[in-house]
């Protein structure tokens, strides 16, 4: 008996998981609660599966959040749902591009998964940054200058271009991601290709910037959403009211600003 209420169970939440983003990292990561920022971003980037977004930006302050959703939860569940996927993982630095890649494949691997799906990872081709599907898809991890010589992508999400103000302030340094942005990453797409560009903003000549002053209006979408609301339609907060109140409770985001440069806030 036990045993067919396990079985309708993991039917159920395996529907769960397959229709929704949210759902599936609620599922996947343990004493995860998706807070109304979070559901917001994975319905975006749901409608970036679907094609109905060929290009979104979401700008958001650190520790928000919003990579844990576009750059661990979503790779791993648009590869379930569709595993011949082609994705590219693109970040700052090898490094946190590596960090993604094995964070995606923990979820991929991990008992709950395999509780409800079948394996996805083709164990001939499983390397730090890359892996192939059993079904012929592929996920790559790659640091800004790194080569993509040869390989195609039907995803590519770049998370966090540049690192930091130092960096946002080196024209050499935005010069240089942007370079790499546009002639080796987007050059990657398939025709029917999506990008998620995700950044907390350091200057107005950032990747965000650029790409908003060069596409044309309808050819992206932007979800702005500043720590404290301004005009917030899309969460419906009152002007003020924190992004992420149940972890960023007034308290703390105060706290923190009163440790930073006004520049950096």
């Amino acid at each position: 008996m036990s045993n067919t209420k396990d079985i309708t169970d993991n039917d159920a939440l395996r529907l769960v998981c397959r229709d929704s983003l949210a759902g599936f990292a609620q599922t996947m990561f343990e004493d995860y609660r998706p807070a109304p920022v979070h559901e917001l971003i994975a319905q975006k980037v749901e409608q970036c599966f679907e094609r109905k977004i060929r290009a979104l930006i979401v700008v958001a302050p650190p520790r928000m959040g919003k990579s844990q959703i576009c750059s661990v939860a979503f790779p791993a569940w648009a590869l379930t749902k569709n595993p011949k996927l082609s994705i590219i993982q693109a970040a700052y630095s090898e490094g946190l591009a590596g960090k993604f890649a094995q964070d995606t494949k923990a979820v991929l691997r991990s008992a709950k998964y395999a509780q409800l799906f079948p394996q996805v990872i083709d164990t001939s081709l499983d390397r730090q940054n890359e892996f192939r599907t059993l079904q012929g898809g592929s996920y790559l991890a790659v640091g800004i200058g790194s080569g993509t010589t040869g390989r195609g992508c039907d995803v590519l999400i770049c998370d966090d271009l540049i690192k930091d103000r130092k960096e946002a302030d080196s024209a050499t340094i935005r010069n240089g991601v942007w370079d790499w942005l546009t002639s080796t990453a987007l050059t990657r797409l398939s025709p029917n290709g999506v990008v998620i560009i995700t950044m907390t903003r350091w200057a107005p000549d950032d990747p965000v910037g650029r790409f908003i002053a060069q596409s044309r209006k309808g050819d992206y979408e932007l979800l702005n959403l500043p720590v404290y609301a301004e005009a917030d339609v899309a969460l419906g907060r009152t002007i003020g009211e924190p992004l992420w109140p149940e972890r960023w409770p007034r308290e703390l985001l105060e706290r923190k600003r009163g440790q930073l440069l006004r520049r950096d806030w």
